[in-house]
C-alpha cells in the first residue's frame, strides 16, 4: 500500500470517527479504490458505487451512473472484493486475521479494527502499526484467553456452559530458518472486542 493511499484511507476513517451517526456512502474513485465517506462523492473525484440495478430510464446516464469522464461505468464486481459482513465470532475473527496475514494485505486488516472513537492521529498510527504487522506476521495468530477461562479449554467438563470470551489475539513473527535458533517473541498482541454484534481488533 503506498503512503498516498494509505493517508488517504486514515483521512476517510477519521471523517467516518467523527460522525459515527451520518449517513456513510460508499464511493469509487478514479483508481477503483473503494471509499466511504459520509460527504458526497463528488467531493472525491469519485462516484457512488452502486450494489442494486438501476432500472433504464432510456435517459442519458447520470454522474452516478457513470464514470467520471462520463464514461460508462465498469460493473462493480471489477472493482475487487469487498466485506459484506463482519465476524459474528472470534473464531471467525481469528479466521479472518490468518487469511491476511497470509496475503499481507494491510487494507484487509484495517476493516478489521475497531476504528469507532479513534482520532485523525491517532488512525495514522494504527494504519503504522497494521503495516508492519502485515510485512513481519508468518501468518499464524491465536487467539487469548484469561487465566481464568476453564470452560473454552474443556467444555465436555462443563456441558451447558458457555464458553469464555477471549481476551486477545496472539499475532507470531518471522524467524530464522536455522533450527537451532530460539523462537522469536510474537510479533504483536491485539486486544479483541465485541461491538454492534461482530468481534473486532483493537491496540
Amino acid at each position: 500500500m503506498n503512503r498516498h493511499a494509505r493517508w488517504f484511507a486514515v483521512l476517510v476513517l477519521a471523517l467516518l470517527a467523527g460522525d459515527a451517526t451520518a449517513a456513510v456512502r460508499r464511493c469509487v474513485a478514479e483508481d477503483g479504490t473503494l471509499i466511504y465517506t459520509d460527504r458526497a462523492c463528488e467531493h472525491f473525484d469519485a462516484r457512488e458505487a452502486r450494489t442494486d440495478p438501476v432500472p433504464d430510464s432510456g435517459l442519458p446516464a447520470t454522474s452516478a451512473e457513470s464514470g467520471i469522464d462520463g464514461s460508462s461505468a465498469p460493473p462493480l464486481a471489477s472493482y475487487g472484493p469487498v466485506a459484506v459482513d463482519c465476524a459474528r465470532t472470534p473464531e471467525a475473527l481469528l479466521m479472518s486475521l490468518r487469511h491476511l496475514l497470509e496475503l499481507r494485505d494491510v487494507n484487509g486488516l484495517s476493516g478489521l479494527y475497531h476504528w469507532p472513537g479513534t482520532g485523525k492521529w491517532s488512525a495514522r498510527a494504527v494504519m503504522d502499526r497494521l503495516e508492519t504487522i502485515a510485512a513481519r506476521s508468518d501468518g499464524s495468530a491465536e487467539l487469548v484467553y484469561p487465566e481464568a477461562a476453564f470452560v473454552v479449554f474443556d467444555p465436555e467438563a462443563y456441558p451447558g456452559i458457555p464458553p469464555e470470551d477471549p481476551e486477545a489475539v496472539r499475532i507470531g513473527a518471522f524467524h530464522g530458518s536455522g533450527l537451532s535458533e530460539p523462537s522469536p517473541p510474537p510479533l504483536a498482541t491485539l486486544g479483541v472486542v465485541r461491538h454492534a454484534g461482530c468481534w473486532w481488533l483493537r491496540f
